[in-house]
């Protein structure tokens, strides 16, 4: 006879438990893994509430990349555009990459907010477009330091090598 690998209740000892106790037991394990999300919404900073749960697009960079052209989404809107959102309940932050998808965490602390270690897909693109590249996008949220909500717009103050831009968004 193999030993149990447990014994519950009415099985007695050296009776192994039924599959439903498993699979409750695992329901149970997983229901409290998952209610340790990120940052609740009640605890975010004031102003960044009305931020968190809303698609935003990339109006601007400021200033841009050297030796390109202005950015503009009116240039590509067609193709696709770069978009951000902040879910508060889960401390993620996604959105759109010309022409992929991107998520990671975020955390934010007062006006400071740092995101970190971004995933996207893999599509590739006919033609990027020239005044702001996927991995420069990327490599700008993850050096962003601060926020701002101004007129509507929101603002992050990235910074990176000691070149200082502004990445500017509005409400989709």
């Amino acid at each position: 006879m193999k030993p149990a690998l447990f014994s519950c209740g009415r099985y007695g000892p050296g009776r192994p438990a039924s599959a439903g106790f498993w699979v409750l037991l695992l329901a149970a394990l997983l229901t409290a893994a998952c209610a340790s999300g990120g940052p609740a919404a009640s605890s975010l900073p004031e102003g960044f509430s009305g931020i968190a749960g809303k698609t935003w697009k990339l109006t601007a960079v400021e200033p841009p990349f050297p030796d390109r052209p202005p950015y503009s989404r009116a240039d590509f809107a067609d193709a696709g555009a770069y978009t951000l959102s902040f879910d508060a309940e889960a401390g993620r932050v996604s959105g759109k990459a010309f022409p992929n998808r991107y998520v990671g965490p975020y955390r934010v602390d007062g006006e400071s907010i740092a995101v970190e270690s971004l995933a996207g897909t893999l599509m590739a693109a006919l033609n990027e477009p020239e005044s702001l590249r996927e991995r420069e996008y990327y490599d700008a949220l993850e050096s962003a330091r601060s926020w701002e909500l101004s007129g509507g717009r929101l603002i992050l103050h990235t910074e990176k090598d000691g070149a200082a831009r502004d990445l500017v968004f509005e409400e989709e």
